[in-house]
């Protein structure tokens, strides 16, 4: 048991270095969730409320938005290809679509691989379709090249682990 929990403080420890901000979606006063945004990385928010942030490298790519037409998320693994598709073009699933929770929020994880939707090179993606109340659900989007390392993965998934409802 101190081996855990000496496990979970360095990860604690670690993961707290890495980040450097707190992203609250959608932006104002009608934000329902915030997540961390890693050190260095660039955060930039459209017209629309689209948030997207981003290292240097650009070899990762995190967006956030909400979904114009609940009908798309009532059946997200059959419109997935819809939700995503500004994003990622040929997805295929790595594993079995993850019901989850944020606070009170429920939640769907997708993994997989597919092509970008700008360049067409191969990705690595996780996506959550976030349900914040029952007309308004919103999606995390976060992606890797296709070669990306483990310490790139373990960056994404730390980002999914800090999903938090407000």
């Amino acid at each position: 048991m101190k081996l855990l929990i000496m496990i979970a403080a360095a990860l604690a420890l670690s993961i707290g270095q890495l980040f450097s901000g707190t992203l609250r979606f959608p932006a104002g006063h009608d934000a329902r969730f915030s997540f961390e945004i890693p050190a260095g990385w660039t955060l930039e928010t459209d017209k629309d409320g689209t948030a997207e942030a981003f290292p240097a490298n650009a070899e990762l790519y995190l967006a956030a938005w909400e979904v114009e037409d609940m009908n798309d998320a009532r059946f997200p693994a059959k419109m997935l290809q819809h939700l995503l598709g500004d994003c990622v073009k040929q997805i295929k699933l790595s594993a079995v679509p993850e019901r989850l929770k944020v606070g009170a929020f429920p939640g769907v994880l997708f993994s997989g691989t597919g092509l970008d939707a700008d360049d067409g090179s191969a990705v690595r993606f996780f996506a959550v379709i976030l349900y914040t109340s029952r007309e308004d659900a919103s999606v995390v989007y976060l992606q890797a090249d296709g070669e990306a390392s483990k310490e790139e993965i373990g960056v994404l998934k730390a980002i999914l682990a800090s999903l938090k409802p407000l």
